[in-house]
Protein backbone atom coordinates (compact mmCIF):
# COMPACT_ATOMS: atom_id res chain seq x y z
CA UNK A 1 0.00 0.00 0.00
CA UNK A 2 1.27 3.68 -0.83
CA UNK A 3 2.41 5.19 2.30
CA UNK A 4 -0.01 8.57 1.73
CA UNK A 5 -3.15 5.79 2.09
CA UNK A 6 -1.16 4.07 5.27
CA UNK A 7 -0.34 7.42 6.44
CA UNK A 8 -4.18 8.32 6.60
CA UNK A 9 -5.44 5.39 7.62
CA UNK A 10 -3.15 5.33 10.29
CA UNK A 11 -4.74 8.89 11.37
CA UNK A 12 -8.38 7.98 10.63
CA UNK A 13 -7.97 5.21 13.30
CA UNK A 14 -6.61 7.53 15.94
CA UNK A 15 -9.59 9.71 15.00
CA UNK A 16 -13.29 8.94 17.12
CA UNK A 17 -16.01 9.47 14.15
CA UNK A 18 -17.00 13.47 14.10
CA UNK A 19 -13.90 14.90 15.14
CA UNK A 20 -12.47 17.43 12.79
CA UNK A 21 -8.97 18.32 12.08
CA UNK A 22 -6.49 19.78 9.86
CA UNK A 23 -3.89 19.08 7.69
CA UNK A 24 -1.35 21.35 5.68
CA UNK A 25 -0.95 21.14 2.76
CA UNK A 26 2.94 21.11 2.29
CA UNK A 27 3.26 18.59 5.23
CA UNK A 28 2.24 16.54 1.69
CA UNK A 29 4.58 17.72 -1.08
CA UNK A 30 5.12 17.53 -3.83
CA UNK A 31 1.50 15.80 -3.58
CA UNK A 32 -1.25 18.36 -5.46
CA UNK A 33 -3.49 19.65 -2.82
CA UNK A 34 -6.75 17.66 -5.00
CA UNK A 35 -5.22 14.57 -4.80
CA UNK A 36 -4.62 14.94 -1.01
CA UNK A 37 -8.07 16.26 -0.76
CA UNK A 38 -9.71 13.35 -2.96
CA UNK A 39 -6.93 10.88 -0.92
CA UNK A 40 -8.74 12.02 2.25
CA UNK A 41 -12.24 11.50 1.37
CA UNK A 42 -11.12 8.14 -0.22
CA UNK A 43 -10.06 7.31 3.58
CA UNK A 44 -12.99 8.46 5.36
CA UNK A 45 -13.21 11.82 5.88
CA UNK A 46 -15.47 14.90 4.85
CA UNK A 47 -13.77 18.23 3.92
CA UNK A 48 -15.28 21.15 5.61
CA UNK A 49 -13.13 24.10 4.71
CA UNK A 50 -10.02 24.03 1.91
CA UNK A 51 -7.36 26.52 0.56
CA UNK A 52 -4.23 26.65 -0.94
CA UNK A 53 -2.20 26.21 2.72
CA UNK A 54 -4.67 24.33 5.10
CA UNK A 55 -7.26 21.45 4.62
CA UNK A 56 -9.71 20.89 7.40
CA UNK A 57 -11.95 17.53 7.52
CA UNK A 58 -13.91 15.87 9.62
CA UNK A 59 -13.74 11.83 10.49
CA UNK A 60 -17.22 10.67 8.93
CA UNK A 61 -16.61 6.42 9.29
CA UNK A 62 -14.35 4.20 10.77
CA UNK A 63 -12.13 3.33 8.08
CA UNK A 64 -9.46 0.31 8.51
CA UNK A 65 -5.88 0.05 6.06
CA UNK A 66 -7.65 -2.99 4.29
CA UNK A 67 -10.24 -1.05 3.07
CA UNK A 68 -8.47 1.77 1.49
CA UNK A 69 -6.15 -0.31 -0.75
CA UNK A 70 -3.84 2.55 -3.73
CA UNK A 71 -5.75 2.68 -6.65
CA UNK A 72 -3.73 2.74 -9.76
CA UNK A 73 -4.15 5.40 -12.13
CA UNK A 74 -3.43 5.13 -15.83
CA UNK A 75 -4.01 6.96 -19.40
CA UNK A 76 -7.78 5.29 -18.87
CA UNK A 77 -9.92 5.36 -16.13
CA UNK A 78 -12.89 3.54 -15.13
CA UNK A 79 -16.03 5.56 -13.48
CA UNK A 80 -18.39 3.96 -12.31
CA UNK A 81 -22.36 4.89 -13.92
CA UNK A 82 -25.74 4.81 -13.39
CA UNK A 83 -27.46 2.36 -16.44
CA UNK A 84 -30.42 0.51 -17.62
CA UNK A 85 -32.88 -0.74 -15.18
CA UNK A 86 -30.72 0.92 -12.44
CA UNK A 87 -27.39 -1.28 -13.31
CA UNK A 88 -24.06 0.00 -12.18
CA UNK A 89 -21.16 -0.06 -14.54
CA UNK A 90 -18.34 0.94 -15.29
CA UNK A 91 -17.38 3.90 -18.05
CA UNK A 92 -14.37 3.83 -19.91
CA UNK A 93 -12.32 7.20 -20.32
CA UNK A 94 -8.84 8.85 -20.92
CA UNK A 95 -7.83 10.55 -17.72
CA UNK A 96 -8.55 13.93 -17.67
CA UNK A 97 -8.42 14.54 -13.71
CA UNK A 98 -5.82 14.13 -11.03
CA UNK A 99 -5.45 10.89 -9.07
CA UNK A 100 -8.69 10.46 -6.45
CA UNK A 101 -9.86 13.60 -7.73
CA UNK A 102 -13.23 12.18 -8.69
CA UNK A 103 -14.28 11.45 -4.87
CA UNK A 104 -14.46 14.90 -4.76
CA UNK A 105 -17.44 15.28 -6.54
CA UNK A 106 -19.84 16.30 -4.33
CA UNK A 107 -18.11 18.52 -2.13
CA UNK A 108 -16.81 20.17 -5.53
CA UNK A 109 -20.63 20.65 -6.44
CA UNK A 110 -21.45 22.06 -3.22
CA UNK A 111 -18.55 24.71 -3.34
CA UNK A 112 -18.95 25.95 -7.39
CA UNK A 113 -22.22 24.09 -8.46
CA UNK A 114 -22.90 23.47 -12.16
CA UNK A 115 -21.68 25.77 -14.95
CA UNK A 116 -23.75 26.80 -18.29
CA UNK A 117 -22.57 23.62 -19.73
CA UNK A 118 -23.75 21.01 -16.64
CA UNK A 119 -20.21 20.29 -15.85
CA UNK A 120 -18.98 21.58 -11.98
CA UNK A 121 -17.93 24.97 -12.25
CA UNK A 122 -14.38 26.00 -11.73
CA UNK A 123 -13.17 22.74 -11.82
CA UNK A 124 -9.30 22.31 -10.58
CA UNK A 125 -9.52 18.82 -10.63
CA UNK A 126 -8.77 18.64 -14.43
CA UNK A 127 -4.42 18.60 -15.61
CA UNK A 128 -3.87 21.02 -18.57
CA UNK A 129 -4.39 18.27 -21.02
CA UNK A 130 -7.11 17.02 -19.82
CA UNK A 131 -8.64 20.35 -20.81
CA UNK A 132 -7.43 20.11 -23.66
CA UNK A 133 -8.69 16.47 -24.38
CA UNK A 134 -12.28 17.13 -23.60
CA UNK A 135 -12.44 20.09 -25.60
CA UNK A 136 -11.88 17.82 -28.30
CA UNK A 137 -13.79 15.45 -27.03
CA UNK A 138 -11.03 13.03 -27.34
CA UNK A 139 -11.58 11.46 -23.31
CA UNK A 140 -14.81 10.16 -24.70
CA UNK A 141 -13.09 8.06 -27.06
CA UNK A 142 -12.83 4.86 -24.81
CA UNK A 143 -16.26 4.93 -24.43
CA UNK A 144 -16.37 2.59 -27.70
CA UNK A 145 -15.66 -0.10 -25.45
CA UNK A 146 -18.72 0.25 -23.36
CA UNK A 147 -20.70 0.44 -27.00
CA UNK A 148 -19.23 -2.97 -28.23
CA UNK A 149 -19.70 -4.45 -25.08
CA UNK A 150 -23.74 -3.05 -24.99
CA UNK A 151 -23.67 -0.91 -22.18
CA UNK A 152 -24.40 2.26 -23.80
CA UNK A 153 -25.70 3.18 -27.67
CA UNK A 154 -25.01 5.29 -29.77
CA UNK A 155 -27.47 8.28 -29.09
CA UNK A 156 -28.76 8.32 -25.09
CA UNK A 157 -28.94 10.04 -22.32
CA UNK A 158 -25.43 10.54 -21.22
CA UNK A 159 -24.83 8.31 -18.34
CA UNK A 160 -24.53 9.94 -14.45
CA UNK A 161 -22.72 8.90 -11.52
CA UNK A 162 -24.54 8.35 -8.30
CA UNK A 163 -23.83 11.84 -7.03
CA UNK A 164 -25.12 13.37 -10.53
CA UNK A 165 -27.79 11.14 -10.83
CA UNK A 166 -28.66 11.99 -7.14
CA UNK A 167 -29.55 15.42 -8.24
CA UNK A 168 -32.38 14.70 -10.95
CA UNK A 169 -35.91 14.80 -9.92
CA UNK A 170 -37.45 11.12 -9.32
CA UNK A 171 -39.74 11.62 -12.28
CA UNK A 172 -36.64 11.89 -14.46
CA UNK A 173 -34.56 9.30 -12.97
CA UNK A 174 -37.19 6.60 -13.60
CA UNK A 175 -37.66 7.38 -16.94
CA UNK A 176 -34.09 7.77 -17.71
CA UNK A 177 -33.24 3.85 -16.37
CA UNK A 178 -35.65 2.75 -19.09
CA UNK A 179 -33.08 2.89 -21.66
CA UNK A 180 -29.15 2.85 -21.91
CA UNK A 181 -27.41 5.71 -21.94
CA UNK A 182 -25.68 6.91 -24.84
CA UNK A 183 -22.95 8.18 -26.93
CA UNK A 184 -24.11 11.65 -28.11
CA UNK A 185 -26.76 13.04 -26.02
CA UNK A 186 -29.67 15.16 -26.91
CA UNK A 187 -27.64 17.85 -24.81
CA UNK A 188 -25.94 18.47 -28.17
CA UNK A 189 -28.96 19.29 -30.14
CA UNK A 190 -30.86 21.52 -27.27
CA UNK A 191 -28.08 22.86 -25.75
CA UNK A 192 -29.33 23.44 -22.63
CA UNK A 193 -27.44 25.89 -19.84
CA UNK A 194 -29.19 25.04 -15.98
CA UNK A 195 -29.56 21.32 -14.57
CA UNK A 196 -33.33 22.38 -14.77
CA UNK A 197 -32.74 22.79 -18.53
CA UNK A 198 -31.08 19.65 -18.70
CA UNK A 199 -33.67 17.75 -17.32
CA UNK A 200 -36.26 18.89 -19.79
CA UNK A 201 -34.49 18.24 -22.71
CA UNK A 202 -33.61 14.73 -21.89
CA UNK A 203 -37.45 14.17 -20.89
CA UNK A 204 -38.39 15.58 -23.91
CA UNK A 205 -36.14 12.95 -25.61
CA UNK A 206 -37.09 9.68 -23.21
CA UNK A 207 -41.01 10.93 -23.78
CA UNK A 208 -40.22 10.36 -27.41
CA UNK A 209 -38.60 7.36 -27.05
CA UNK A 210 -41.73 6.07 -25.33
CA UNK A 211 -44.01 7.41 -28.51
CA UNK A 212 -41.99 6.53 -31.66
CA UNK A 213 -40.08 4.26 -30.43
CA UNK A 214 -35.94 4.40 -29.57
CA UNK A 215 -34.49 3.23 -33.03
CA UNK A 216 -36.59 6.17 -34.83
CA UNK A 217 -36.07 8.67 -32.28
CA UNK A 218 -32.34 7.99 -31.72
CA UNK A 219 -32.47 8.27 -35.63
CA UNK A 220 -33.68 11.57 -35.72
CA UNK A 221 -32.23 12.89 -33.13
CA UNK A 222 -28.57 11.41 -34.45
CA UNK A 223 -28.72 13.17 -37.77
CA UNK A 224 -29.75 16.58 -36.04
CA UNK A 225 -26.85 16.34 -33.97
CA UNK A 226 -24.25 15.27 -36.66
CA UNK A 227 -25.68 18.08 -38.77
CA UNK A 228 -26.34 21.08 -36.87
Amino acid sequence: MCFMNRLLCDINARMSVGEVRSFRVEEYAPMRRVELMGRLVYCGFEIMEADNEVISVRKTKNVSIEECPERKYGWIVKLRRVGKDGRRFNIYKLRTMYPYAEYLQKWMYEQYALDAKGKIANDFRITRVGRWLRRCWVDELPNLWNLLRGEMKVVGVRPLSEHYYSLYREEVQKARVKYKPGLLPPFYLDKPSTLEEIQESEMKYLNACAKDGVCRTDWRYFWKIVVG
